[in-house]
C-alpha cells in the first residue's frame, strides 16, 4: 500500500511524521507531504517522493486539488495527518477524501458516544462501503 504521510519536521521540536514513515516502510510505500520545503525530512532519503502542500489555512478546496493533483502523479491509497492544524479538516472532510479513492486515518466525530478508530487498510479497497471497521471503543463523557 502506498500512504502519505504528512509531519516531515525534524528539529529541536520535531513532528511525528518522521518515526511514522520509519515504523511503515518496511512493508509499505512511503510518500511525504510538507507544508515548507526546507522541511528536513525532505532531504533525509525516506520517502521516495515529497510533495509540497498548501496550508491548511486556505481550506478544502486547496487540499482537496492538491491531492487530486497527487493522484494523478502518484497511487496513494492512504493519508497519515500528524499534524495539529490540519486534522479540522482531514476530519471534517473524511467522506470526501474518500470519494476521490483516498482513506484518511483520522478519528470521525462522535457517533451514538463511539467513535471509529481503525479502518481496515488490508480490505479498504475491496470494500464496496469503503468502511470496514475493526475496532470501536467508548466515548468518555
Amino acid at each position: 500500500m502506498k500512504i502519505a504521510i504528512s509531519g516531515l519536521n525534524n528539529t529541536d521540536n520535531p513532528a511525528p511524521g518522521i518515526p511514522v514513515i520509519k515504523s511503515l516502510n518496511s512493508k509499505h510505500e512511503t510518500v511525504g507531504l510538507s507544508y515548507d520545503p526546507n522541511e528536513p525530512g525532505v532531504y533525509m532519503d525516506i520517502v521516495k517522493k515529497t510533495y509540497l502542500m498548501p496550508y491548511p489555512s486556505l481550506g478544502f478546496d486547496e487540499l482537496k486539488n492538491r491531492l487530486q493533483n497527487i493522484l494523478e502523479k502518484d497511487n496513494i491509497e492512504a493519508i497519515i495527518p500528524n499534524l495539529d492544524a490540519e486534522l479540522p479538516l482531514y476530519i471534517k472532510y473524511q467522506k470526501e477524501i474518500e470519494e476521490i479513492e483516498i482513506a484518511s486515518l483520522v478519528f470521525p466525530f462522535k457517533v451514538n458516544n463511539y467513535v471509529l478508530s481503525l479502518i481496515d487498510w488490508g480490505n479498504y479497497k475491496d470494500d464496496p462501503e469503503r468502511k470496514k471497521i475493526v475496532k470501536t471503543f467508548k466515548v468518555h463523557d
